[in-house]
C-alpha cells in the first residue's frame, strides 16, 4: 500500500486484501495472511472481503486520485480494523478502473499505530479543513498533491481515535456516488447491505471528504445530501 510501510504491516496485521486486474483484463483478488504464525486465528475468505470493493460504474472523473480509508468491522467472532487504498489508475485502452490494496489488523491499537507512521508519508495537515469532528469535507482541492494535507488531517483524527480504542469511520476522498447510494443511514455506506462483514457500530462518528473534481459526476440528490452534511 505504502512500501515504507509494508514490511511493518506485514509484521503486525492478519491479512493483506488487494483487487487489480490480471492479464486477460478481468478484475482479480488475492488475500494473504500477513504472518504465518498467527495460522491459529479464524479464517476469513476472498468472498467474504468482495463486499468492501469499489462500488462505482465509472471512474474516469476521478482518474490519479485516491482514497485512504478505515473501519472496524466484525466477522463472526472476531473484530477486524481495516486500512485500505484506493487508487484510480487509467486503463491501458479505455477509461480507468480502481485499484485496492488493504490490511486487516486484529488489534485496534496496531491499525492506530500503523496510522501514526502513515502519517510521516503525507504532507503537514491542514489544520483548518474542518471544525467539526465527524461529517463530510467538502474540500477545495484541484488536484491530487492539493488534497494531500486534507488527507493528513482525516488520518490524523482517525489515529487519535484508534489510539483509544474508539470505533471511527474515515474515507478521505468519496470517488464515486456508491458510498451514499443508502437514504437515511448515519453515514455514507462502506459496503453492500449483504455481506459477510458487519459494521462494529453502525452510529459510530465518520469523517469524509468530497472534491470539485470527484464531486461534480454525482447526481443532484446526493450533491444535496453531501452539501447538508458537510462539516465545512
Amino acid at each position: 500500500m505504502f512500501p515504507a510501510l509494508d514490511p511493518i504491516a506485514q509484521e503486525t496485521a492478519q491479512y493483506h486484501f488487494r483487487l487489480d486486474r490480471d492479464e486477460t483484463d478481468s478484475y482479480s483478488t488475492a488475500l494473504v495472511r500477513c504472518n504465518e504464525s498467527q495460522k491459529g486465528a479464524p479464517e476469513l475468505a476472498e468472498a467474504d472481503l468482495l463486499c468492501i470493493l469499489p462500488s462505482g460504474s465509472t471512474w474516469r472523473h476521478a482518474l490519479a486520485q485516491r482514497s485512504l480509508y478505515g473501519m472496524t468491522v466484525l466477522s463472526g467472532d472476531s473484530s477486524y480494523t481495516i486500512v485500505g487504498k484506493e487508487e484510480i489508475v487509467p486503463h491501458p485502452t479505455r477509461g480507468a478502473y480502481p485499484v485496492v490494496d488493504a490490511y486487516l489488523f486484529e488489534d485496534i491499537l496496531d491499525a492506530a499505530r500503523y496510522l501514526t507512521l502513515l502519517q510521516d508519508q503525507l504532507p503537514a495537515p491542514q489544520r483548518d479543513c474542518f471544525s467539526s469532528p465527524h461529517g463530510v469535507i467538502q474540500a477545495e482541492s484541484a488536484t491530487p498533491d492539493e488534497h494531500q494535507p486534507v488527507e493528513a488531517a482525516i488520518v490524523e483524527a482517525a489515529s487519535r481515535r484508534w489510539s483509544q480504542g474508539s470505533p471511527f469511520l474515515f474515507r478521505t476522498l468519496i470517488l464515486s456516488d456508491g458510498p451514499f447510494r443508502i437514504e437515511g443511514h448515519p453515514h455514507p455506506m462502506f459496503f453492500k447491505q449483504k455481506s459477510a462483514l458487519i459494521m462494529r457500530d453502525k452510529f459510530q462518528p465518520y469523517l469524509m471528504a468530497t472534491m470539485p473534481e470527484c464531486l461534480a459526476p454525482l447526481p443532484p440528490s446526493i450533491m444535496k445530501w453531501a452539501g447538508k452534511h458537510r462539516v465545512l
